[in-house]
């Protein structure tokens, strides 16, 4: 319980990228609500604890090279339905939620600490700097540089 109550308070909080922050805090406590209950209680949907799984895998290893298959295969579900169902609750893809995480951790670090971009990407889990530029400005419409520099 104590740690839901910590979760909810992080979902409260206020900073830059707060929309995505929250969202993010409120998935947590949605994955963390899903591992306390056994997977086989009745009237629990099944594509929800996929999901529920899917998304804990995700935010267990989003730092690391994660592909659709590990994904779907620790979820004990089909690629194919693993998208459907992301995209059903999410209108979302699985990647693209593993990529807002890798960003949302930029915008962390970019705030919190002088590391240099390369050294974010690969904190981040990107390969290459050039890359999270090209996507931190098209998600936030500014490079990480400008973005460290209006902190």
């Amino acid at each position: 319980m104590r740690t839901c109550l910590i979760i909810t308070c992080r979902l409260l909080g206020i900073g830059y990228c707060t929309e995505w922050t929250r969202y993010s805090r409120f998935m947590e406590l949605v994955v963390y609500l899903s591992r306390q209950y056994d997977q086989q209680e009745k009237g629990v949907d099944s594509s929800m604890m996929h999901l529920a799984s899917a998304i804990s895998y995700i935010e267990d290893h989003y730092l690391e090279q994660v592909t659709l298959e590990e994904i779907a295969t620790r979820s004990g579900i089909s690629v194919r339905h693993l998208n459907r169902i992301f995209r059903a609750y999410y209108q979302t893809s699985p990647i693209a939620y593993l990529q807002r995480l890798r960003l949302d951790r930029a915008c962390t670090l970019l705030k919190r600490t002088d590391l240099s971009i390369t050294e974010i990407s690969y904190e981040c889990g990107f390969n290459d700097s050039n890359y999270l530029t090209r996507q931190f400005k098209k998600t936030f419409g500014m490079s990480p540089k400008s973005f460290r520099n209006k902190q």
